[in-house]
């Protein structure tokens, strides 16, 4: 585990994927981790839910403040959300952007890699159906699939899973449709 927390976490979305990544990323953080969803609503009701994470309101503050930063999105709302967040991407300081997808691999997440951010696929293969605790008490030994767009990045991913006590197992970009 981490001596005192010391990172800003951030997620994009408000699903049960991203409740159970807000729970678990809560110890690990230097502040409740950062909440931001397309729906107000969802957001603000994800938060009130699992009690451990603060609602924004843009993806641009979750950019501007987070150094770690989870997409947890549907698979179709991918690639739309990489090409915002390309354009939000802070200066002064290079965050780890991955999503938990497990159809995409790092290519999906190209225009945040090429304005300057760390970006994987980190897909924790496992079922998540809606009782976001044990579902944090569950990726502890859950395997997570994980492709870097760079082996920096592909060491953030490791880390991250680490922090959750999962199992890393690397997957080659070119072999993630296999895969999944």
């Amino acid at each position: 585990m981490d001596n005192p927390p010391s990172r800003q976490f951030g997620i994009i979305g408000a699903g049960r994927v991203a409740q159970a990544l807000a729970i678990a990323f809560a110890a690990h953080s230097a502040a409740p981790p950062l909440l931001w969803s397309r729906s107000p609503e969802r957001a603000r009701a994800a938060a009130a839910r699992i009690g451990c994470a603060d609602v924004t309101a843009g993806a641009d503050r979750v950019m501007a403040a987070c150094d770690i930063i989870a997409i947890a999105v549907s698979d179709d709302a991918l690639a739309e959300v990489a090409s915002g967040m390309g354009k939000m991407l802070p200066t002064d300081r290079t965050p780890f952007v991955f999503h938990v997808s497990g159809r995409s691999g790092a290519a999906i997440l190209e225009p945040v890699r090429a304005a300057g951010g760390l970006t994987a696929a980190v897909h924790p293969a496992m079922t998540f159906t809606g009782h976001p605790e044990s579902e944090a008490r569950r990726m502890a030994g859950a395997r997570f699939a994980i492709t870097g767009s760079t082996p920096k990045a592909t060491g953030q991913a490791k880390h991250v899973v680490g922090l959750l006590n999962g199992v890393a197992v690397e997957i080659a970009e070119e072999r993630r449709a296999l895969y999944h």
